[in-house]
């Protein structure tokens, strides 16, 4: 029983957040001669099995409120952001693996779980069965390494290390 409790809790932690339906129209840009894009601009993202268009909408930091347990010094962001499947496969991922935040101090902060507030963790993902036409929206809760800022957001479709797309933060 207890390894039951403990199994569902870790997968619990591990899903990422928030979620909702929508089909609303967005532009795309590719990446500037001037760097990438800033948050708020719609990508096309090529996924192994389909098209998407990725919206950061906007990084929250820092993320206050959402319960979550983090190193001392340490603050919460998230990172809310729509994904629209404009292409003829089914987007089956983990928005976990798929989206990242990079520090100023130049690392990728590691996933955070949020037990409350925009970025509050739901036990099923977000970016899990993204049917053609479906658009999905959702925040994933970050851990900030103390004295550092957002600075990028990354996109990587079904969590590879290639072929995605960098937004930076402006602030």
């Amino acid at each position: 029983m207890l390894a039951m409790a403990l199994a569902v809790l870790a997968a619990v932690l591990i899903a990422s957040c928030g979620g909702s339906s929508s089909t609303q129209s967005t532009s795309t840009a590719p990446q500037g001669p001037s760097g990438p894009p800033a948050v708020g601009t719609s990508t096309r993202v090529h996924a192994s099995a389909t098209m998407l268009v990725v919206t950061p909408r906007r990084v929250i930091f820092p993320l206050r409120g959402s319960g979550a347990t983090l190193a001392p010094g340490d603050r919460a962001a998230g990172v809310d952001l729509t994904v629209r499947n404009v292409g003829h496969g089914v987007y089956d991922s983990s928005s976990e693996s798929d989206v990242k935040l990079r520090s100023s101090g130049g690392s990728f902060a590691g996933p955070a779980f949020a037990s409350s507030g925009p970025c509050a963790t739901t036990e099923i993902d977000f970016l899990k069965e993204v049917s053609p036409g479906e658009s999905r929206s959702g925040c994933v809760a970050f851990d900030l390494p103390g004295g550092t800022k957002p600075v990028a957001v990354r996109f990587s479709p079904e969590g590879r290390p290639a072929g995605g797309q960098t937004w930076a933060v402006k602030r």
